[in-house]
């Protein structure tokens, strides 16, 4: 609808008596409204009202005036600043719902750095409170424990957390067992030893023996969140958690046939020690045998680009070059020649688009990427820079990836886009020049 258009003033004050109105699935309906719905004429319009519906009779509207809060201050964020006290007594409320709502809502406050009165003592309590009960609502103890790692956590709260690992790991409750982890993580590893000396770890080791890779994958995620002195035998001071067969186990996961497994478990790895994912990737690329299929190379050539990104990280220069040389070995071992694989060109340009969208979500909310270089600009620059080498030998593979990455980049590059083409023509001419050759070969 037009900014100027008459029926958004009508809408305006539509919810605003709606929001006044005395029945509550009136207002509970205009409140969805407002929770789905934006623009710039609504907020000065409903601000007193919708303040004062967070003390609300109903739960069902104290719930909703809390939600629409959320919703409308990812534009206009000034709405925060005086619903802080609000805020800390909804999250005691005696309706889990709305506690849950109010907690979610602390937690957006405080990383948006809008003031909530006590909100660590608030949150840490109810923590403590709810765990310490004979029951609790999974959701709720979900939302606090989210809560927690934004607020942070007490020292006296530490305990309480290491318990429910233990109890969610018994009970099976993954959703819980995952975000105690993430609190825990954050922790520093002083703080975290002084609490409780025998390493959380030590309670979900036997998700590494599942059958189910779903539990194999919680249990590198909980890892993941942990610093590895904590379980890595790392420090001399700390010992290893795991035994030999279960780090050897570890290791077996990098030749699963589960993708996203072998992602974490390099990731994982790389971050126990740089070496151990470094010398994976020297060992197979070395060992890449000739006379292979095209379904065998396209395999290959996956496992060796999840090793690459792994160590590559934010390097995108590193990157190009070693995709450079990996598409000639793969191009080298194939028994048709040169060929294109295109499982390997879908993979170098979704990590190339991830990285784009990555480096743009950091820019938006402010944050400097390891490393601090556009990847897609530095892998670009450094291979399109190959392509206008006229003597450097390119694989027909990374001719394609080059193709793409030129349509995409090339505003961007300081590459000019003349010498961008012509290296393409270059290329094409000797292509068709070793197609004429062959083809006047085989006629003979």
């Amino acid at each position: 609808m037009p900014v100027e258009h008459e029926l958004r003033l009508m809408l305006v004050n539509t919810l605003r008596k709606d929001l006044e109105h005395e029945d509550i699935p009136i207002i509970c309906l205009a409140l969805e409204n407002v929770v789905g719905s934006w623009n710039e004429d609504l907020v000065p319009a409903i601000q007193t009202d919708l303040y004062d519906l967070l003390s609300h009779n109903s739960p069902h509207i104290r719930r909703r005036a809390l939600h629409a809060y959320r919703s409308l201050s990812v534009q206009h964020k000034d709405l925060l600043s005086n619903i802080g006290q609000k805020v800390s007594s909804r999250c005691k409320d005696p309706v889990v719902e709305v506690a849950i709502a109010a907690v979610a809502l602390c937690k957006y406050m405080v990383e948006c750095e809008y003031p909530v009165p006590h909100a660590q003592e608030v949150i840490n309590d109810l923590f403590i409170t709810l765990t310490n009960a004979a029951s609790y609502h999974p959701n709720f103890v979900c939302t606090i424990l989210s809560a927690l790692g934004s607020v942070g956590l007490f020292d006296t709260t530490i305990p309480s957390v290491l318990n429910l690992i233990r109890s969610s790991s018994d009970r099976g409750e993954y959703e819980i067992l995952l975000g105690a982890f993430n609190v825990i993580g954050k922790v520093a590893t002083e703080r975290l030893l002084s609490a409780e000396p025998k390493s959380p770890v030590h309670h979900i080791r036997s998700l590494l023996i599942s059958h189910n890779p779903n539990d194999v994958y919680l249990f590198l995620t909980c890892l993941e969140y942990l610093d590895p002195v904590l379980w890595a035998g790392t420090s001399t001071d700390i010992p290893a958690v795991l035994d030999g067969w279960e780090v050897e186990r570890i290791m077996q996961l990098l030749d699963g046939p589960d993708q996203l497994i072998r992602k974490k478990t390099l990731g994982l790895l790389h971050r126990v020690d740089l070496n151990i994912v470094s010398a994976c990737y020297s060992q197979i690329m070395q060992s890449i045998p000739r006379g292979l299929s095209i379904a065998d190379l396209n395999e290959r050539a996956t496992r060796i680009h999840e090793i690459l990104v792994v160590i590559a990280d934010q390097d995108g220069e590193f990157y190009a070059k070693e995709l450079l040389e990996l598409t000639s070995r793969l191009e080298q071992g194939s028994l048709e020649g040169r060929i294109v694989l295109e499982v390997l060109v879908e993979a170098v340009l979704t990590h190339s688009r991830h990285s784009e969208f990555c480096l743009s979500y950091a820019n938006a909310l402010s944050t400097v990427l390891p490393g601090g270089v556009d990847f897609e600009i530095g892998s670009s620059t450094r291979l399109l820079s190959s392509l206008v080498d006229s003597k450097m030998v390119l694989s027909q593979t990374i001719l394609v990836v080059m193709a793409a990455l030129a349509v995409e980049q090339c505003g961007k590059l300081s590459i000019r886009p003349l010498d961008i083409l012509e290296g393409f023509a270059a290329r094409l001419q000797n292509s068709i020049r070793q197609f004429v050759g062959v083809f006047s070969i085989e006629v003979g």
